[in-house]
Order: C-alpha cells, then sequence, then structure tokens
C-alpha cells in the first residue's frame, strides 16, 4: 500500500510556482499549443476522480515522477541559495 506524505512548505512552494508559470503560459508549455494526442497529456486521461497511486497504476507512476520533480528542483533550487 502506498502511503501518502505530507509535502514541506518548500516542495508546495515549487509546485504552485511551477503551475503559475504554466498558467500563464495558457497551457501551452513555450511553444507547444495544448494536444490532446500528446502522450503527456493522455496519460492523465488514466486517472480519475478519486484515484489513488494505492489504487491506480498510472496515479501510481505519475506520484514516482512527481517526487523525483521535486527532488530535482528542490535541490537546485537550494544549491542556488
Amino acid at each position: 500500500m502506498t502511503m501518502f506524505r505530507t509535502l514541506t512548505a518548500h516542495e508546495l512552494k515549487a509546485i504552485l510556482d511551477a503551475h503559475r508559470l504554466w498558467r500563464s503560459s495558457e497551457g501551452k508549455e513555450g511553444s507547444r499549443a495544448p494536444n490532446s494526442n500528446r502522450p503527456a497529456e493522455r496519460r492523465f486521461l488514466g486517472i480519475g476522480k478519486g484515484s489513488t497511486p494505492a489504487t491506480n497504476q498510472v496515479a501510481a507512476i505519475s506520484e514516482g515522477w512527481i517526487n523525483e520533480w521535486l527532488a530535482a528542483h528542490v535541490a537546485a533550487e537550494e544549491a542556488g541559495k
């Protein structure tokens, strides 16, 4: 069973900053227009309301990627201080 952990304030800030950047790009991720055929966008169709990493394999894989992203970005931010 996957146990959820509490995000630190620093990790939450990193996620929210990345989300604000994405929103300011109008979801275009730089020069790319939204495209529902992109694998990066289609994978999240496999995560429905109420899905958790414990009950959904796509959610479990995505959780791992999120944790890796957080570790890399928080470490990079710490190194820049």
